[in-house]
């Protein structure tokens, strides 16, 4: 499976930077979140190939926004990883 684009989801911009340094050098779009209900949208208009999550965030969590991005026919088949600090 390429990987053109990715999602990175975290609600602390650190974490999100650590997660977009880590995935930078791999020539690929990407595109971020800072919380559930963004990553579920950017899921469905982005259709990125692969979604990496933090799982505690404020409100939604992780677990929560990859239940629903799974049963959602557009986005079900997009691979999510739950990363965390």
């Amino acid at each position: 499976m390429a990987i053109n684009k990715v999602l990175l989801v975290d609600d602390s911009p650190a974490d999100l930077t650590n997660l977009h340094d880590a995935v930078a050098d791999l020539d690929e779009r990407i595109v971020t979140a800072t919380n559930s209900e963004e990553a579920i949208e950017q899921a469905k208009s982005e259709l990125p190939d692969i979604i990496l999550i933090d799982i505690v965030m404020d409100g939604l969590d992780g677990y929560g926004a990859c239940r629903q991005i799974t049963r959602d026919t557009a986005t079900k088949d997009i691979p999510v990883i739950f990363v965390t600090s």
